[in-house]
């Protein structure tokens, strides 16, 4: 018998080590490997002081970082508040408000969108790239500069913002190899419509870094924010939002 969950991980690494225990994203992670993400996850935790009692808000959509999450948490013995990735930011920011949550974990601009609402956590973890799968960040200075920035004065690359048109109904790279997507971020330079870094191909990264273009909108579903891959800050685009080229289908 096991007196925490958090100890089924460990059990599993140590009697099924090197055997497959999750395939996601492409990927196969055998049981040894998770429990050494976890292990990893649970030491950003607690270099953020998060212990024993504390509440952690996790705000993503099904992938192996929620497992590694979730697990990494439980074994710093901190209570998990898991949040629907159909809240809006205002809702999410609510939630972790309204539960004392010590760290809110996610990706980057979920979490930041989420800050930019209200969120009172003191602390964030959000999901890398390999090798290092999460980032840590003390009292996020993004959070601050959210608040401030609804007159969208402390983005340097707000000149490139333009009126596109979207590229596709989807993320058109999904749409290209048959994957699917959590949500869709559109470039506000060119339209190139993309998944957000929940979805297990993060399209609309990888085009900011191919291409350069700095700004995306939240397009699908809208909910009226910018974002700055170069500045890293989030703004209002509710007066300039795109209007929808649906129907847009959606897996989650």
């Amino acid at each position: 018998m096991f007196a925490s969950l958090g100890q089924v991980l460990p059990a599993a690494a140590t009697r099924y080590g090197d055997k497959p225990a999750l395939i996601a994203d492409g990927r196969t992670f055998s049981f040894r490997e998770l429990d050494a993400l976890s292990n990893a996850f649970a030491a950003s935790l607690r270099k953020l002081d998060v212990g024993p009692g504390d509440r952690v808000t996790l705000y993503a959509a099904n992938s192996w970082e929620w497992l590694v999450s979730y697990y990494g948490t439980l074994k710093t013995g901190a209570v998990i508040n898991p949040i629907n990735v159909m809240l809006t930011p205002a809702e999410v920011a609510y939630v972790t408000r309204d539960c004392g949550a010590k760290a809110l974990v996610g990706s980057r601009d979920r979490v930041a969108a989420a800050f930019a609402t209200g969120a009172a956590c003191a602390t964030s973890v959000v999901f890398g790239q390999q090798p290092s799968p999460f980032i840590r960040e003390r009292c996020p200075r993004k959070a601050a500069a959210a608040k401030r920035n609804t007159t969208m004065d402390t983005c340097n690359h707000l000149a490139t913002i333009r009126d596109v048109a979207p590229s596709a109904r989807g993320c058109e790279d999904c749409l290209r190899i048959g994957a699917r997507w959590v949500h869709l971020r559109l470039c506000r330079t060119c339209g190139h419509v993309g998944c957000c870094d929940d979805s297990p191909n993060r399209h609309a990264t990888k085009h900011f870094q191919a291409t350069g273009h700095p700004i995306i909108e939240s397009y699908d579903p809208p909910e009226g924010w910018g974002w700055c891959y170069v500045d890293e800050v989030m703004f209002d685009l509710s007066d300039r939002a795109t209007p929808q080229d649906g129907p847009i289908p959606r897996y989650y």
